[in-house]
């Protein structure tokens, strides 16, 4: 085997020498960066190496290479290592190349897993071949497209008339579809119905002038992620829908727990439809002059306006369009919201008949839980950014078990042992006083009050706990 020469790794402009694709160290990650000349996802003698590709470690997952990620790129060989990796989980990406689609792993990403005394992994290599952007014209005569995945290709199907494009997928670029002027369009974009699939420069969906086109985007039945943001979609860190000319944009998910995302404005005229499915939902939202209808009537879900641009006004026994802000956001309920963490401005939260946790955050909030059992939370809290350990404290207070021992199992754990809520507890190393003077006003039903300085309760009866 000929030795290769010594590869150096940038993090922010500082050059680590010395990181030998053959010497073995605990925590080194390599592979090779090649031409998948053949195009069947493995690597072969035949087939070289790229020079000039920059490999990183996607330390955020969002991905994207972002400064502070450890970063190189290859040799005229094609070879990247990295070494000196804690133990942990890591992604490790190639950034996208003009022109070019990954064919290996799959995903376009390797999930790798040190361990304290793993050994090199030094068989994590990409694969490259020359891909295309496609432009398609939606024919006249069709309304309704729907964009799936069929094996290894990339199919485009009429309503009616069945397929009417098919692409290999391991050749597209991107794709672009462009609509007509004075033609209503809808398009579908499946990652249900055949599997999940990525296009390196994604999909671009410009509808036409004169009538109402929608965009409809539809998940899977496992753990989803979508971020939203001005007028692109990115779905599960990978594949990026961009559009314009769109009147509706929907987001549909099925079984798992979701994230929907939404900041900026994504229409310019129009309303972004969320719809959950079955699981716990967390719907957080950081929109401006923006219509947003929520459609949820499963699971334990949560409405998240941390980030909200201004004070929010939430109603959830409301299944009208309501105000939500200042700045020109409109909110409309179908089905049961039964979380809501507020902004860190002045807020309103009202909550519904049933079980809430309502999360004031920083400002000089007003928190009513109305009927059922409720969390009232003055101050703010700290989560991971997916909400997954406010879905495990949620799931446990919605709980069949008794008041007293939920309380206890989000205190301490103590409460039961087969609590919902794991390691996550509602105590001081998530909460915080926010500084300012909230009222909490629990209604019917025995509520737990989380109170800090200055802040007052407008109605707590004999039972009911006050503070964390």
């Amino acid at each position: 085997m000929t030795r290769p020469t010594p590869i150096d790794v940038t993090v922010d402009g500082n050059v680590s020498n010395g990181n030998n694709f053959v010497n073995a160290q605990f925590g080194q990650v390599g592979g090779k960066v090649f031409a998948d000349v053949d195009r069947d996802g493995r690597l072969t003698g035949h087939e070289p190496g790229l020079a000039g590709a920059t490999v990183y470690v996607d330390l955020n997952r969002n991905g994207r290479l972002d400064r502070g990620e450890p970063r190189m790129r290859t040799g005229a060989d094609g070879l990247y290592a990295f070494a000196g990796l804690a133990p942990g989980v890591y992604h490790v990406r190639v950034a996208p190349q003009a022109g070019q689609k990954i064919t290996i792993p799959g995903g376009e990403l390797h999930r790798i897993r040190i361990g304290a005394s793993s050994a090199p992994q030094l068989d994590r290599h990409f694969g490259t071949v020359a891909a295309a952007d496609i432009t398609f014209h939606v024919p006249a005569q069709s309304r309704v497209l729907r964009l799936v995945r069929s094996g290894d290709r990339l199919e485009i199907l009429d309503r009616f008339r069945g397929v009417i494009a098919s692409y290999a997928l391991p050749e597209v670029h991107s794709l672009t579809l462009l609509g007509g002027a004075n033609l209503r369009t809808r398009l579908v974009v499946d990652l249900a119905r055949g599997g999940s699939f990525d296009l390196p420069g994604g999909i671009t969906f410009r509808a036409g002038t004169g009538q109402q086109d929608a965009l409809r985007l539809v998940l899977g039945n496992g753990f989803d992620r979508v971020h939203i943001s001005g007028n692109q979609a990115r779905l599960n860190d990978q594949l990026a829908v961009r559009w314009s000319g769109v009147e509706v944009l929907a987001v549909e998910s099925r079984e798992g727990n979701d994230l929907l995302s939404i900041q900026g404005t994504p229409l310019a005229q129009g309303t972004v439809v969320l719809q959950g499915g079955l699981g716990d939902d967390v719907y957080r939202l950081a929109t401006r002059s923006t219509s947003v209808r929520i459609q949820d009537d499963g699971g334990i879900d949560t409405l998240d306006l941390a980030a909200a641009l201004s004070g929010v006004q939430v109603d959830l026994t409301s299944s009208r369009f309501q105000t939500l802000d200042a700045v020109g956001n409109r909110l409309r309920l179908d089905g049961t919201i039964e979380n809501v963490l507020g902004s860190r401005f002045a807020d309103y939260l009202f909550g519904g008949p049933g079980r809430n946790i309502l999360i004031g955050g920083a400002g000089a909030d007003v928190l009513l839980g109305r009927g059922g059992e409720d969390i009232l939370i003055g101050g703010t809290v700290s989560w991971d950014d997916n909400g997954l350990s406010f879905q495990a404290l949620a799931a446990e207070w919605h709980s069949s078990r008794a008041y007293a021992e939920r309380v206890q199992n989000l205190i301490d754990g103590t409460g039961s042992p087969d609590r919902l809520n794991g390691d996550m507890f509602l105590d001081r190393s998530v909460l915080a006083d926010d500084g300012e003077a909230d009222w909490l006003f629990g209604g019917v039903g025995r509520d737990w009050f989380v109170p800090f300085s200055g802040d007052r309760i407008g109605d707590r009866e004999t039972g009911e706990r006050a503070g964390g």
